[in-house]
């Protein structure tokens, strides 16, 4: 598990189909328990034709966590259970590209050279590897005054990526990313909310959200590469949700398991 607790520490020491659209999760934790309410969707400045995917996505993550879930494998097979249950043809992702996807994605830390060797590998055009850059950028800072400005930081990514200059396929699969890291920012700062009125162990804090959003970013950016290898456009779009949702729960593992011995 080195590699888990290696990337959601990364963030403290690197500089630099359901009829259920406008329904999100507001997430509210009670004790050790997190209940989901239909509020309406995430606020954003655009459209987003993936909104659905965020939505789902803290879905899943919600009832790992309150099913107390502590193995890899368990997550990554009621992950491909639950998008199948939600009308997704996971069968177009392998269990052995699954695995690939939370494996490649838990040994690559969020940097520049770690994008670098994620953009040989998967042979990412020099245009889509410089808008992904920008989230590199983002969640290698530390010193963000509120979660307002987190959490508008992101909108503001997401209203660039839908006017990015990359291809059709490359701009979906950007939309598909920042709208994971969007649900996924309101999942991890609605975890921790005891530290968000003083910022109280503020480290710690964000190593423990920025964790979890990286862990979906980089999931959801490798499932979308080899879900569209082998799937097109469907296929991309259901590897950004299974990777986002299969990673970001390994991690929440790891994060529990440290939130619990302090």
């Amino acid at each position: 598990m080195k590699n888990l607790k290696l990337l959601f520490l990364i963030p403290l020491f690197v500089v630099g189909s359901c009829n259920t659209d406008n329904n999100s999760e507001s997430l509210r934790q009670t004790e050790n328990h997190l209940t989901v309410q239909n509020s309406q969707k995430l606020s954003s400045k655009i459209t987003n034709p993936h909104e659905q995917l965020g939505i789902l996505h803290n879905e899943f993550l919600t009832t790992m966590y309150n099913s107390n879930v502590e193995s890899v494998d368990v997550v990554k097979a009621s992950a491909k259970s639950f998008f199948k249950s939600k009308g997704y043809n996971t069968d177009l992702i392998t269990n052995s590209a699954l695995n690939t996807i939370v494996a490649t994605s838990l040994a690559a830390p969020f940097t520049a050279d770690g994008l670098d060797a994620l953009s040989v590998k998967y042979n990412f055009s020099d245009a889509y590897k410089a808008e992904l850059y920008k989230l590199v950028v983002f969640f290698n800072q530390n010193s963000y005054a509120s979660v307002d400005e987190i959490e508008n930081g992101l909108i503001n990514i997401e209203e660039e990526y839908m006017n990015a200059a990359v291809s059709s396929q490359e701009k979906q699969n950007l939309l598909g990313i920042i709208v994971i890291a969007r649900y996924s920012t309101h999942y991890w700062i609605n975890r921790f909310p005891n530290d968000r009125p003083s910022f109280v162990a503020k480290g710690k804090w964000f190593a423990r959200i920025f964790g979890g959003i990286i862990g979906d970013v980089v999931g959801a950016a490798v499932g979308g590469a080899i879900g569209g290898a082998v799937g097109g456009p469907v296929g991309a779009a259901i590897g950004i949700g299974l990777g986002a949702a299969a990673v970001s729960g390994a991690v929440q593992i790891e994060i529990t398991k440290d939130e619990n011995a302090s």
